[in-house]
């Protein structure tokens, strides 16, 4: 997985939401909201960030399907 990348992502409570990769970890992929990776693009500040799983991660196929 690439920074930027779109991916889908299984949260707590079993819902699937739509962030943007920022960096790959090895067993974890850091990850985003499109506002803060937007922010941070602006910025160059890092964004606030999530670790998940790299098993609860999936790429989006098409940019804007949920």
């Amino acid at each position: 997985m690439e920074r930027g990348d779109l991916v889908k992502v299984r949260v707590y409570g079993g819902d699937v939401v739509v962030r943007r990769v920022w960096e790959d970890v090895g067993p974890g992929v850091l990850l985003c909201t499109d506002k803060a990776y937007e922010r941070a693009a602006a910025t160059g500040q890092e964004p606030v960030c999530v670790g998940f799983p790299r098993e609860d991660i999936r790429p989006v196929m098409e940019a804007g399907v949920v």
